[in-house]
């Protein structure tokens, strides 16, 4: 099969403690923008850059399918849990393309993850593997996505069509400047221990977090 006839599925990863409405419109906007067939959710048990989460790798899958019901082409992946140790992206992105070779994998990230990304275990090896779709983030600047794009050393182009680098070996890099990741979910959990009721909360996803008494004592991680 040809690239140009390679299936495009979205990569979105992390802990989704909880899972917000945020999480699901920037999916939605992505499928309807960025040419995806579908998304895989893929929740993280052991992320690197936190010790604990405060809802089990279970709870935190079951409030993805009660926010993913009636998504088309929305899906969770468990495969960050089918082999031990650490989550790294670099290691599932890997893994997924062994599985499927008629796939053009698409990451989205925010834009802080990837001014993060130079941090990440094997940065440059997970650009070299996967597309990139940035969504922009609260204070972080075009200029801050560009000094971390030319930051990685790889010889790209800048298209003239906009925000959109072609890198060497065909793979892009497409920061999305009218869409905003609108909440984060520490911000969310603070809000529950509180008592208060989320707005960025889907009903179906709440009520699973009250069932479970979810969220009570938190930090802010």
């Amino acid at each position: 099969m040809t690239v140009l006839n390679k299936q495009k599925v979205g990569l979105f990863g992390g802990t989704f403690d909880p899972v917000h409405d945020g999480h699901v419109a920037v999916a939605r906007h992505v499928l309807a923008y960025c040419d995806i067939q579908y998304i895989l959710f893929i929740p993280a048990p052991h992320p690197p850059h936190k010790k604990i989460t405060s809802a089990s790798f279970t709870q935190r899958v079951d409030m993805l399918n009660l926010a993913l019901q009636g998504e088309q082409q929305m899906r969770v992946s468990l495969i960050e849990n089918e082999y031990p140790g650490l989550s790294y992206t670099v290691r599932t992105i890997k893994e997924l393309k062994q599985r499927r070779h008629d796939v053009e994998y698409y990451l989205i990230i925010g834009a802080d993850s990837l001014v993060d990304l130079p941090q990440w275990y094997k940065a440059k090896e997970l650009i070299a593997l996967v597309h990139l779709i940035v969504a922009g983030r609260d204070k972080v600047a075009m200029p801050a996505v560009e000094k971390t794009i030319t930051s990685f050393h790889i010889p790209y182009i800048s298209c003239a069509t906009g925000n959109k680098w072609v890198l060497k070996n065909g793979n892009t890099i497409q920061y999305l400047s009218d869409l905003e990741w609108p909440v984060s979910s520490s911000e969310l959990r603070r809000q529950l221990a509180q008592g208060k009721r989320p707005t960025m909360i889907s009903p179906a996803v709440y009520r699973y977090i009250v069932e479970n008494k979810l969220y009570l004592h938190t930090g802010s991680s």
